[in-house]
């Protein structure tokens, strides 16, 4: 039984070594994979900064750049949220929830704080409370017997409504970078002239977000070609954006002459259909292009 024993031990820690041999080969030719796709994206130029280093450009989530904003904002509502939290976490209680029936008024929404739509809810359904909670006289609904805290969970929630309309637009399908710049204009000028403290620091909040999407090049790309909203645009971005997309041509113009030198390559002598890859429409801009350059 020892010797059984020991001898599959070894098998075992033979197996083990076999496969940590596989997973370093494996990770060797990955490693060499994209060694390969680097210097193939280098002697291409596909896009080469001013270092010579490869750039990837990207561009930040709509919805994500909105949660930011929102997030930034309402931290100045911590405690009053959480106090909100608390009466919702009370006011569910078997107890309570039953008086609320018996009045005819909804459960309570406890809130999910990653998610600003649930905070907008809690907010929204507490006061439908007010009358309720102004009525008690325990000590932990004192805080809610205070009309300044009513006024600004009612702030609070005319701030988010147009979030949410904003949320709603840029989960369209055919959204384009022109339409959630004209939300998200609009969903600000509705927020300032709620002219409210909490509104002025929220609109503060939202353009401190914005610069961070007018930074990127393909962002001012898109709002360039939109004729809708490119006179945002200050000379500066006017000037990178121009940049970018003429970048972004030269870039097509060599990816597709390298694709036309493949195909004449592939061709056979005796095959009598012309090649059709360039369009008219290519030719076309192709002559526009080396026109301004000579220019």
């Amino acid at each position: 039984m020892i010797r059984m024993s020991k001898q599959l031990e070894e098998e075992m820690l033979d197996n083990t070594s076999e496969e940590h041999d596989y997973v370093d080969d494996e990770d060797s030719e990955h490693v060499t994979g994209y060694e390969m796709w680097f210097a193939e994206a280098g002697n291409s130029n596909l896009n080469i900064d001013n270092q010579g280093q490869n750039k990837l450009t990207t561009v930040r989530c709509a919805a994500h750049t909105l949660q930011l904003a929102i997030r930034d904002a309402c931290s100045e509502l911590r405690d009053l949220l959480e106090q909100c939290r608390h009466i919702a976490r009370l006011l569910r209680s078997p107890n309570n929830a039953l008086q609320l029936g018996v009045q005819g008024l909804l459960q309570a929404i406890i809130d999910c704080p990653t998610r600003w739509d649930s905070t907008a809810d809690m907010v929204e359904r507490i006061l439908l409370f007010k009358d309720f909670l102004s009525g008690r006289i325990e000590p932990v609904f004192q805080t809610f017997a205070v009309e300044d805290t009513w006024q600004k969970l009612k702030e609070t929630l005319d701030v988010l409504k147009p979030c949410r309309v904003l949320s709603k637009t840029i989960q369209h399908e055919q959204l384009t970078f022109g339409d959630f710049y004209l939300a998200w204009l609009k969903c600000i000028l509705e927020i300032e002239n709620m002219n409210t403290v909490f509104a002025i620091f929220f609109v503060i909040c939202m353009r401190e977000r914005e610069k961070a999407l007018l930074e990127n090049e393909c962002f001012l790309g898109a709002i360039y070609l939109d004729p809708r909203v490119n006179s945002m645009l200050s000379n500066q971005q006017l000037e990178l954006a121009r940049a970018h997309l003429v970048q972004t041509y030269q870039i097509y113009l060599r990816l597709n002459s390298s694709v036309d030198v493949r195909e004449t390559e592939n061709e056979t002598p005796d095959d009598p259909t012309p090649s059709t890859s360039s369009s008219m429409l290519d030719n076309f801009l192709q002559t526009q292009f080396r026109q301004r350059c000579q220019d």
